[in-house]
């Protein structure tokens, strides 16, 4: 996999468990937002998404790719992708793509189109981008909804208490339809980059902290320094949550957290390793 550039990464559970990576932008050398996928059977090197040709049909299998791959994330269990010009496509099988995108009118004047989606299904699904650029898909038809922001959107949450949850530049927004309330920010001028829901509440995070809203409040995590410190991105799955960053990676599952990695502590063996062996 070399030359390749930046990738995206997420995990299906339909047609079959496995991880997919996709380049994030399509440039030198491959120009193609390659696909690698693993797991369940053997590895392989997928169809590049920039192979399809973007259809115009409703509902057609395809391309919907109108600039860079922001998000992907599994609803229902298939894998679904957003990104540049207000794009959404959802992965079926093997090399392919159910595209939406020709269903959404094309962003007009920025490049940022969609950096986030969420829903509790396929039929109930918000996706979010561009200034306050919130739509709604009920499984037959995308509709723009009204937003009370113009600030740039990082990221959504459709909570398990029915609410919407969407970080912005100037606060975090709580609500459904055309009704919407700020409920405050995180303090810090670094933008939200994952919401998720996990044990009866939102959990946020960005590369310098992790947050919690609990019946509309924001508040910082109560959670060990080394637990923060991992801070950057979040994901769950089958009773887990996932917190990865810069400086390594813990999992939460049934209360406690567990730590996969922290690169404070593999700097420290590696040194030792390496002072060990000039001394011998």
């Amino acid at each position: 996999m070399q030359n390749w550039q930046p990738m995206v990464i997420g995990a299906a559970q339909k047609p079959l468990s496995q991880a997919v990576m996709i380049e994030q932008f399509s440039t030198f050398p491959s120009l193609d937002n390659q696909c690698f996928v693993i797991g369940s059977g053997s590895a392989y090197e997928d169809k590049p998404l920039s192979s399809f040709g973007l259809s115009q049909k409703k509902g057609a299998d395809g391309n919907f790719k109108r600039g860079h791959i922001a998000r992907l994330k599994a609803l229902d269990g298939y894998l679904y992708a957003c990104g540049g010009g207000r794009a959404i496509g959802k992965r079926i099988d093997k090399g392919q793509w159910q595209s939406f995108s020709q269903m959404i009118p094309n962003e007009k004047g920025t490049s940022r189109g969609f950096e986030d989606f969420d829903g509790w299904g396929e039929n109930d699904i918000y996706a979010v981008g561009g200034l306050g650029d919130v739509w709604h898909f009920n499984g037959q038809d995308w509709r723009q909804i009204p937003f009370p922001s113009n600030f740039p959107t990082s990221a959504v949450c459709c909570g398990g208490d029915g609410n919407v949850y969407i970080a912005t530049y100037n606060g975090i927004f709580m609500g459904r339809d055309n009704h919407w309330k700020n409920i405050g920010g995180i303090g810090t001028d670094l933008p939200i980059k994952d919401m998720v829901w996990y044990e009866d509440q939102v959990w946020c995070t960005n590369d310098y902290g992790l947050w919690t809203i609990t019946n509309g409040q924001v508040r910082r995590a109560d959670v060990p320094y080394e637990v923060s410190a991992c801070a950057g991105n979040l994901s769950v799955g089958e009773g887990v949550l996932l917190l990865a960053g810069l400086y390594g990676a813990v999992f939460k599952e049934n209360g406690e957290w567990q730590t996969i990695v922290h690169f404070s502590v593999m700097q420290t063996l590696i040194a030792l390793e390496k002072s060990e062996g000039q001394g011998s």
